[in-house]
């Protein structure tokens, strides 16, 4: 069964609490970031007290932008114990955690639930005590949409999903909200919030869509200073704010779209396998093409329970601006609606006129969240077989939409199956997505965009869109910057990567060709038929051949087509052999090509600025990003076919070796201490709950569930001791 549901507060939902969340709650949540150009590096800091009279196990989920690399955790337990958390392969983490937890020691985990979504579990939590939890994370600051701005969002709720949560995703978070109204208040806990600001240039404008600001220009750091530095800030909330919707802050800084490339280095005294080099390149494209002659629009309109109120109006006021600003020759359109259902205004595209126009203006106008759930793949499907049949006309099909969907795999797929069958083709297909929303899922709209090689714009409920579409509208209506590729400065003759990955299989035995063997018998009476087939799931171990000297995320043959107006990023890790004979490069160069002429751009290389927190850390930023994107193009990868065994061993070399959370890796804290809380076994008894009136969200009836249904997961108490004071896990 597919369900729709509401999850906010996040950081905060418990599974594990002894009767009560009071017994264990919040006392103070802050988040600091060290913004540098359009990099960030953040600690989130979440402390907790234990009000139990028994040791407590507590797990809970949070999230963190998408393209959120976590690089460090640790622990501090009652202000005195430190325990930092590694990475490790997330099978053997977690039976290091369960083991240590058995043991009656104190223990964390950490978890990638997916790729906005994150679980800490905390083992053996002693009475009285305190615990300060300790997340740092590194992030490419989005691009605002305007010239020389950068957009930086902290998420403090998921996004609603639809649909069957993933065997990896956390079953109790569904209907947290529905059934516990008062546990969810109680974990309405304010949240300290501060951004310290060093860019390369002068900055211009600091504001906030979502929450009052306090602005402190010429400094970044608490203390204060006798010299004013424009360079610099220091941006804090007006208060403490409750956790109900993103909080977003968006930057303008002079010169920021420049082209730039930063390298840091990273030696084996510092702790890395090997000398190498990270080169960060970046920047937002100026430059102006010929409009397409002839190009068919398709808009893809999510109307699903979850777009309800100043969604589905930013729905209708963006629509209307796009159908008033499509090319006025050479245009075809369709609006196509989807849910649960879908239904289109035209059986096929029409042309763009006057008339056709005013069709579609009042459509729009009468556009509600009314087509119940958001199956996004089927109506993908739908838009891509309406496509016109003129082999001279591509299509550009705009997805408005929260994203808010577990099926990020089966979209990926569809799209990428679509637009890489007419890559190369005169009628090519590009897919861009405009995000709608406070709390949007930033993983589908990005991945939307990633494999539709197209690009993303967000807009707030509040949001002035205007400029936002206007760009977006530009990029779809130009030719295509393509073929792109990166020279990186390597000296020739290095091992640069292949664009296939490089593997083999361990094996113990090797096997004659066919041709080496003489005539076999059609009866042989010693064959004795013994069933010396393997069967079973392959347990071979891959061994990865040696990383090439450059590792590029995107790889050369993905790198997604450029538009004018929206940031390009693409890093690299290169391998340094001589490290005491050679340097980072001075110069990298990306060239392409557009309509059939030669692009070419060169951008100097300059050494990059470390924030304090990763100095403390021995956190490397430019090397986590670089691991993040190389992790991101493995797991796409597999998303497009399958998650195969070399992949994900290629997603473990990398984010165990740069220290990463990812889908195959976790962080693992045990206190070694010796303080250990005593062990009781648990038993596990069941409970009926009714859902409220209205059922699920999304157009779904209400209904009863039980312990027992397959489809839906139950609430289960672990009653650990058998005495007066019960405790409770709430998996739901």
């Amino acid at each position: 069964m597919s369900t729709h549901f509401t999850i906010q507060n996040c950081g905060l939902i418990p599974v594990f609490c002894t009767g009560t969340v009071d017994d264990f709650p919040l006392v103070n949540a802050r988040v600091h970031y060290d913004l540098i150009d359009v990099q960030s590096l953040a600690t989130l800091i979440q402390t907790y007290t234990s009000n139990a009279s028994l040791p407590l196990d507590v797990n809970y989920v949070f999230p963190l932008p998408s393209d959120a690399s976590v690089c460090s955790f640790k622990a501090v337990i009652n202000g005195k114990r430190t325990i930092k958390a590694i990475v490790k392969e997330k099978a053997i983490a977690k039976a290091e955690y369960n083991d240590a937890v058995s043991q009656g020691k104190t223990a964390a985990l950490l978890e990638q639930s997916n790729v906005e979504i994150f679980q800490v579990s905390l083992g053996n939590i002693h009475p009285k005590s305190t615990i300060e939890i300790h997340i740092s994370f590194a992030s490419v600051v989005s691009h605002q949409g305007d010239l020389d701005s950068v957009r930086l969002t902290f998420p403090t709720a998921i996004a609603p999903k639809y649909g069957a949560a993933p065997n990896s995703q956390l079953n109790y978070m569904s209907n947290v909200r529905s059934w516990f109204h008062p546990l969810i208040r109680s974990f309405k806990s304010a949240l300290d919030f501060s951004v310290a600001v060093q860019m390369t240039s002068h900055i211009k404008s600091i504001n906030s869509p979502s929450h009052p600001i306090v602005i402190k220009l010429g400094e970044c750091t608490l203390e204060p200073s006798t010299e004013f530095d424009p360079l610099k800030a220091r941006i804090s909330l007006s208060s403490p704010t409750l956790l109900d919707k993103d909080i977003v802050i968006v930057l303008s800084c002079q010169g920021l779209d420049k082209p730039r490339c930063t390298v840091e280095s990273f030696s084996p005294e510092e702790g890395s396998h090997e000398f190498t080099d990270a080169y960060a390149l970046t920047f937002v494209p100026r430059f102006e093409l010929p409009a397409l002659p002839s190009q068919e629009f398709i808009f893809l309109i999510d109307r699903s329970g979850s777009m309800q109120g100043g969604k589905i109006h930013a729905v209708r006021s963006a629509l209307q601006i796009m159908l008033r600003s499509l090319p006025t020759r050479g245009t075809t359109f369709n609006l196509l609606s989807f849910g649960t259902r879908h239904s289109s205004l035209w059986s096929k595209s029409v042309a763009y006129s006057i008339h056709s126009l005013g069709v579609a203006s009042i459509y729009v106008d009468r556009l509600e969240a009314n087509y119940g759930g958001t199956e996004i793949r089927s109506a993908l499907e739908t838009a891509f077989g309406s496509r016109t049949k003129d082999v001279n006309t591509p299509t550009t099909v705009f997805i408005l939409t929260d994203g808010e969907a577990y099926d990020l795999a089966g979209v990926q797929t569809a799209i990428t199956q679509h637009v890489s069958q007419s890559k190369g083709k005169v009628n090519f297909l590009r897919v861009f997505c405009m995000g709608i929303g406070d709390a949007v899922s930033k993983a589908m709209c990005d991945m939307i965009a990633r494999a539709g090689q197209g690009t993303t714009v967000y807009v707030g409920e509040e949001e002035n869109p205007d400029k936002k579409l206007m760009r977006l509208l530009r990029a779809a209506r130009g030719a295509l910057v393509e073929n792109l590729s990166v020279d990186w400065g390597v000296p020739e003759g290095s091992d640069t990567e292949k664009d296939d990955i490089d593997f083999e299989m361990v094996s113990s035995e090797s096997r004659p060709t066919a041709a080496a063997l003489p005539p076999m018998s059609l009866f042989n009476e010693s064959i004795k038929f013994n069933n010396d087939v393997p069967s079973g799931p392959d347990t071979t171990p891959v061994k990865l051949a040696p990383p090439p000297t450059v590792q590029q995320a995107p790889a050369s043959k993905s790198l997604p087509p450029m538009y004018p107006g929206f940031r390009t990023s693409i890093f690299a890790i290169v391998k340094r052999p001589n490290a005491g004979n050679s340097a980072p490069s001075k110069i990298v160069r990306i060239s392409g090509s557009a309509l059939g002429r030669q692009v070419v751009l060169e951008v100097a290389v300059t050494p990059a600025m470390a924030p304090e927190e990763s100095l403390q850390n021995n956190v490397k930023p430019l090397h986590v990003l670089a691991a993040r994107a190389l992790v991101q193009r493995f797991e796409d990868g597999g998303k497009a076919g399958t998650m195969t065994r070399e992949l994900k061993a290629e997603v473990l070399r990398v984010a165990e070796r740069y220290g990463i959370a990812s889908s195959e890796t976790s962080f693992v804290a045990i206190d070694e201490s010796g303080v250990k809380a005593d062990v009781v076994q648990p038993f596990i008894v069941s409970h009926t709950y009714i859902t409220p009136p209205g059922g699920f969200g999304g157009g779904l009836p209400a209904r009863s569930i039980r312990h027992n249904m397959a489809r839906l997961s139950s609430v289960v108490f672990h009653v650990l001791h058998a005495s007066p004071q019960l405790k409770f896990t709430y998996t739901l």
